[in-house]
């Protein structure tokens, strides 16, 4: 009896790629009805798209960037010398003023010091007074009466040295603001590289943040922005106060700082807010749809329909906003660009609009 099997094996084979071709390669009917497939002129087949017609509008050239919230003043307190902590005037997140004073450390042996030096002038001030008597009848040299005024100036000198080392066993705040958490007790031992606490100055802030090069000669002092801030719709304002002197080499950035007011307290520094800066405003501005602009090699295109014909443009772009860009040069007024369907046209497909805005 013949083996049969290689036989169906064929034919099963056969009928699966008939089968295949019928489904993902059907034959095209040339009297088909409009579509993609049907050919327009010169043969090529049809593309189905809608359309936008150019047109002019008033534009608000806005600039958007992000930048940070800064203390209009901030120092982290520190003590000038070593010693212990016998007094803390603050209480965290208080209110304080300029010149109040905020902690007070041991200056027993200081004033111990201080009171055995006095007592030391008071002793060689009576000498030189003396010496300065008998030198008009020279009853003492010369030599003695200027020993004796150099060792009372130098007494005073050590006077002096320790009233200063006095001082800075109280620390003060040094402006009006607001202090924020102690990080010290009584009876604590501080050095100079310990932190006591931070004031900040937030009644006013300043707004820092970076523009394009480009725009740099159009940020100048005095300019009025808008930021916004995570979490709240109020719209806020600042004046520009000063700019870097120079453009960062790395970013192409230049550094601007506005100041706002804070007199209401939202504003903490250390914020993310978003910068919006009026430029200018275009009374005739091209706009049109984003997603009807195609990135080229060497900049960008749109698709003008010529007589129902795809005409590949190259433009120049200038502001965009959410959902338009401005064409500022390579398109007129009332031409009608591609928008949707954009990506399968070409330069000379013939278009079939099925809606034009």
């Amino acid at each position: 009896m013949k083996n049969y099997k290689p036989i169906i094996i064929v034919v099963i084979l056969a009928v699966a790629l008939f089968a295949l071709k019928a489904m993902f390669f059907p034959a095209l009917k040339e009297d088909s009805p409009g579509g993609s497939g049907k050919p327009g002129a010169g043969g090529k087949p049809s593309a189905n798209v809608e359309g936008y017609i150019a047109k002019t509008s008033v534009v608000d050239n806005d600039l958007y960037v992000t930048g940070t919230v800064v203390a209009n003043e901030a120092v982290e307190v520190r003590s000038e010398i070593s010693g212990k902590v016998i007094a803390v005037y603050f209480k965290d997140g208080q209110q304080v003023k300029e010149g109040e004073l905020l902690l007070k450390m041991e200056d027993a042996d200081l004033k111990a010091q201080l009171r055995k030096v006095q007592a030391q002038i008071v002793l060689i001030k009576d000498k030189k007074d003396r010496y300065e008597k008998l030198f008009k009848i020279q009853g003492v040299s010369k030599e003695e009466l200027d020993a004796s005024l150099n060792e009372l100036e130098s007494l005073q000198a050590d006077a002096d040295v320790l009233n200063v080392q006095l001082k800075r066993t109280s620390l003060f705040a040094p402006f009006n603001g607001v202090i924020g958490l102690k990080n010290i007790s009584v009876g604590a031992y501080i050095s100079p590289q310990q932190i006591v606490a931070s004031i900040q100055q937030i009644n006013k802030v300043k707004i820092d943040f970076a523009v394009p090069e480009k725009y740099s000669t159009q940020v100048v002092k005095g300019s009025k922005i808008n930021f916004f801030i995570d979490g709240s719709d109020k719209v806020f304002s600042a004046d520009v106060l000063a700019a870097e002197s120079s453009v960062d080499v790395n970013t192409r950035t230049l550094m601007i700082r506005a100041l706002a007011d804070n007199s209401n307290g939202l504003l903490k520094p250390g914020v993310f807010v978003k910068v919006t800066i009026k430029l200018a405003t275009t009374n005739d501005a091209l706009m049109v749809p984003s997603i009807a602009i195609v990135p080229i090699l060497k900049g960008h295109q749109v698709f003008v329909s010529h007589d129902g014909v795809a005409t590949a443009t190259k433009v120049k772009l200038g502001v965009r906003n959410d959902t338009t860009i401005q064409v500022i040069e390579g398109i007129n007024p009332d031409d009608t660009i591609v928008t949707v369907g954009v990506m399968g046209v070409r330069d000379g497909t013939p278009l079939k609009f099925t809606s034009v805005q």
